[in-house]
């Protein structure tokens, strides 16, 4: 398909549509559709074969899918964006089983394939990735695992129930502009995701999570350089121990307002350079914070 594929305020119950359809040169939408249950049926994921997108792939304002199904192919999406975003009722972006048609292609075809993780065989988004505004939304697991560049930035953002994150992102090296975790009131635990992000553009922003209080497993550990301000505020995080290869921050630092939990700056042992100003609350804050105990504005 040379333009876009639009699926907007249907009467579709099952999105089961275009099962050889491989490339699509403008935006695959899928919105505003009151009937949708599911994004697939017992044979086929939406788009099971599409590999490329030339514009934005859009999930939005479907307000009974309940699981993110389809795109398993899916590895480039050029210009565009990838948006899941006001879903009232999805609860999950997680690995689903493998469908009937799926395991019969793998008897056919050879392969042993047990189960299929969000957007599986992604690896560059030409313009951002947008998880926002999905009010049931409890779960990100599996998600994203063979992306490696996003081009514009990434949000995950308005998710009023969302209490996790966990093994997902786990190739991503850079994000070229903003980095946002915002607005999800329960969010407690980030485990194993972005444990490769190297880079992000803009600014790195983790605000108004008021129950986050828990990384591990690697998750932003490699961060190294931040092209934009760094603002952790409005958390439950003890330390910012996760921040250990962080060396450059051409912005500001802005850290501990509204975090009663935090106790130290160990994790900012190796910040050597900060263009802007440094905002740490409360100021008697103590920690291995830079070669000399603490940085000053560059």
């Amino acid at each position: 398909v040379g333009g876009s594929v639009i699926l907007t305020n249907t009467k579709l119950v099952i999105l089961a549509v275009f099962p050889n359809l491989v490339t699509v040169g403008g935006d695959v939408v899928v919105s505003n559709n009151d009937r949708l249950l599911r994004l697939g049926d017992n044979n086929h994921d939406a788009f099971p074969e599409l590999r490329e997108v030339g514009g934005s792939v859009v999930i939005s304002g479907n307000p009974f899918v309940e699981k993110f199904e389809g795109f398993e192919k899916l590895r480039v999406v050029r210009f565009g964006d990838v948006r899941v975003e006001n879903n009232q009722r999805l609860k999950t972006i997680a690995t689903n089983a493998v469908t009937l048609g799926q395991m019969v292609r793998q008897h056919v075809l050879g392969g042993d394939q047990k189960s299929v993780k969000p957007f599986q065989n992604l690896h560059r988004i030409g313009g951002g990735v947008s998880i926002s505004q999905n009010q049931a939304l409890t779960e990100i697991h599996s998600a994203f695992p063979s992306l490696r560049r996003v081009d514009g930035g990434l949000t995950i953002g308005d998710n009023q129930k969302l209490e996790k994150i966990e093994d997902s992102f786990e190739l991503l090296d850079v994000v070229q502009q903003q980095f946002t975790v915002s607005n999800c009131a329960v969010l407690e635990h980030v485990s194993n995701s972005f444990p490769k992000l190297r880079v992000v553009g803009q600014s790195f922003l983790i605000s108004d999570n008021f129950k986050f209080e828990k990384v591990d497993a690697g998750s932003w550990t490699r961060l190294f350089r931040v092209g934009g301000s760094v603002m952790i505020q409005s958390v439950a995080l003890q330390s910012v121990s996760f921040f250990l290869s962080l060396q450059v921050v051409v912005g500001n630092v802005k850290i501990g307002q509204n975090c009663t939990n935090l106790q130290s700056l160990d994790g900012l042992q190796n910040l050597r350079q900060v263009t802007g100003f440094v905002d740490i609350f409360p100021s008697n804050l103590e920690g291995n914070f830079g070669r000399c105990g603490f940085v000053s504005s560059a």
